[in-house]
């Protein structure tokens, strides 16, 4: 069965909790033909590794916020202030965005990575994203487009861990790291109702680790501030290459689960 795409830093991501987790003494099993994968056993249980999911957050609540119609829904029953979000049920469906401003970003309801978005300035355009994103999911979604600051909030049982501002690789309308975009740590600039906006939209879908992106008219402000997507896994490349420290944090709770 496949496990989806694959990168570099998945594989360094169960190499380095394998690591740390034979560093306690525990037996470590990592799956030969891959490396995507680790078990580890522990005298009180047993827990995996896969790519860069540590484990810490529950099924359940990880599927709501891969899903981004879920997300949006309960995020904004909650209160949160979130980018309005609509599922298309096709293309030949554009009513559903009845008083919207073109354009409109279209994407897979439970992509990942940027894959499958795109930007739609007219009615004339919807048929060709919609296309791209429904060969990726069965249900697409469109989200009003904001020209915004993105920054993605990095969040661990309540506290935050770190911040980066996105930056967009030219002609891309998604800020992914898979996608040539610059992150730039500032996690010393981020306003905190900013940072408790992300610890309260991680809470409101029942996770204890996140990654939150969330535009605002400016890194170190508060204004126009929504959130755009909780991811489940927080984006461990970046705490990798600017604040591994955390990172080694992050992995450590991880293994904690298992004691």
């Amino acid at each position: 069965m496949s496990t989806g795409m694959r990168t570099d830093f998945e594989t360094e991501a169960v190499r380095l909790v394998s690591a740390a987790a034979a560093a306690r003494g525990w037996r470590v099993d990592v799956e030969p033909s891959t490396r995507f994968c680790c078990r580890v056993v522990t005298g009180s249980g047993v827990g995996f590794v896969v790519g860069t999911d540590l484990g810490l957050n529950d099924s359940a609540s990880r599927r709501v916020a891969q899903d981004k119609a879920f997300a949006a829904h309960f995020l904004g029953v909650d209160g949160v202030p979130v980018v309005e979000t609509r599922v298309l049920p096709s293309a030949a469906e554009v009513e559903v965005l009845s008083g919207w401003e073109w354009p409109v970003v279209v994407k897979p309801c439970r992509g990942h990575g940027g894959l499958g978005v795109g930007l739609a300035r007219g009615v004339e355009e919807i048929e060709e994203a919609y296309t791209a994103a429904s060969a990726l999911d069965s249900v697409v979604v469109v989200q009003r487009y904001r020209s915004a600051a993105e920054v993605r909030v990095m969040v661990l049982d309540g506290e935050v861990l770190a911040s980066f501002g996105k930056e967009r690789a030219e002609g891309r309308i998604g800020a992914n790291l898979s996608q040539g975009a610059a992150w730039t740590d500032v996690s010393e600039r981020l306003h905190p109702e900013v940072a408790m906006l992300a610890v309260r939209a991680t809470g409101c879908l029942g996770l204890r680790v996140s990654g939150v992106d969330i535009l605002l008219n400016r890194w170190d402000g508060t204004e126009g501030a929504e959130v755009l997507e909780v991811n489940a896994t927080p984006g461990l490349r970046a705490l990798a290459m600017h604040r591994p420290e955390k990172l080694d944090r992050l992995i450590a709770r991880a293994l904690d689960r298992l004691c």
